[in-house]
């Protein structure tokens, strides 16, 4: 259970919860930020303070705040949240589209941290776009009731001010409810936005968010291939768009906008049309099957500084960045090693994003092979497609 639903349970504000652990307020924010690893000791206090049970703790060395949640999920009810190598994403939702639409409702939030289970939205703002045309658009700051961290505010410049001034997530939520309606969403690295706005929808609104969506991230790799990063400061620069405001929910939409509408030109040419584009998504690609021996190396893009750099990776389940292919090639590229199979030197099994959940619960296949080889005390990791990307990232 994350903590958010634990101390709403107990009624507590962030103070209040820091206080009854005997910790500093800053202290405890830092931890639900992330930007701090609690001690072992702290970690104890936190669990009991929360009314989780404390033994859970008694025989691990808890190393990170992302570890704090898995043992809270062990042992709490989890409201239709999972875990994949720690980390927390929801369960439901819209589906992830192959096919680039020309009408759709561009959103971009701005948030305390990186974690919807830990962290709050302060901003988000949105771009209704029919036809390829910018024609509405929804922007509001949220009141989250406590102090902003410095880094989110010299980030972001939203102020605690500004903050005091703005309606509450359940005013705000529903309004965009109305926004959006059922139309398509479309955000870049859009896993990051939509699991921050299921969590808002499932805490003010009592339903799961279940709009289709489109990641421009996905996109952007079709687009440019040979981009090292394509974070959206990185295709503004590349396609001389301008963003007027980084970092601020709207300006950051209508930059999303505009970078989309000429990569989905740039890949249309490339393939040819809308379904022929959609299908290099949703398959390999090839009528063969895809073996790691057909993927050759790019060896002038190898990092050795890269912690992906000479690990054995294997992949299943159906990624949405990027097709099987193109992840292999990825890892090759930067010296790491695709597998077919999982083997006694695997190092990582990653599981793509699309229906993650059902296929964590697998007893058969590369997942059952992994599960018994971490049983054998292999070192092989489970991760998600999410965890790859931001490992390539390093």
């Amino acid at each position: 259970m994350r903590i958010r639903k634990l101390r709403d349970r107990h009624h507590l504000t962030q103070k209040e919860l820091a206080e009854k652990a005997g910790l500093s307020e800053s202290a405890f924010r830092s931890y639900e930020l992330g930007n701090r690893h609690p001690r072992d000791s702290h970690i104890k206090l936190i669990a009991q303070a929360l009314e989780v049970h404390p033994e859970a703790f008694a025989d691990c060395r808890i190393r990170t705040s992302q570890e704090v949640i898995h043992m809270l999920f062990n042992h709490e009810e989890n409201y239709g949240i999972v875990l994949i190598d720690g980390k927390a994403a929801v369960e439901g939702g819209g589906d992830n589209l192959y096919k680039p639409p020309q009408t759709y409702i561009a959103v971009d939030t701005e948030t305390t941290g990186l974690y919807f289970d830990l962290c709050d939205i302060i901003e988000i703002g949105a771009i209704k776009v029919v036809d390829g045309e910018k024609t509405e658009s929804f922007n509001s700051l949220i009141d989250i009731g406590y102090q902003l961290d410095p880094f989110i505010t010299e980030l972001t410049g939203i102020t605690d001010e500004m903050l005091q001034s703005a309606p509450p997530l359940s005013e705000v939520i529903e309004s965009f409810e109305v926004f959006i309606g059922d139309g398509i969403l479309l955000a870049h690295n859009a896993s990051f936005d939509m699991n921050f706005l299921y969590d808002a929808f499932e805490r003010v609104l009592g339903k799961p968010l279940r709009n289709d969506y489109i990641d421009t991230l996905r996109v952007a790799r079709r687009a440019f291939p040979d981009m090292q990063h394509r974070r959206l400061p990185d295709l503004c620069e590349c396609m001389n768009i301008l963003n007027e405001k980084e970092h601020r929910a709207l300006s950051d939409t209508a930059a999303t906008v505009d970078c989309y509408a000429q990569m989905r030109e740039i890949v249309l040419a490339a393939y040819g049309s809308e379904e022929a584009y959609a299908k290099s998504l949703s398959g390999s690609g090839s009528g063969k099957a895809l073996r790691a021996k057909d993927i050759v190396a790019s060896y002038d893009e190898i990092n050795e500084s890269i912690s992906l750099y000479g690990m054995r990776c294997v992949f299943t389940g159906t990624m949405t960045s990027m097709v099987r292919r193109d992840a292999m090639q990825v890892l090759a590229n930067i010296g790491g090693i695709p597998q077919d199979g999982v083997r006694k030197d695997t190092d990582y099994l990653v599981i793509g994003n699309e229906g993650f959940q059902d296929a964590l619960k697998t007893t058969s296949g590369k997942i059952d092979r992994a599960k018994k080889n971490q049983l054998k005390g292999l070192p092989i990791q489970i991760i998600s497609e999410n965890a790859f990307l931001a490992m390539l990232d390093d």
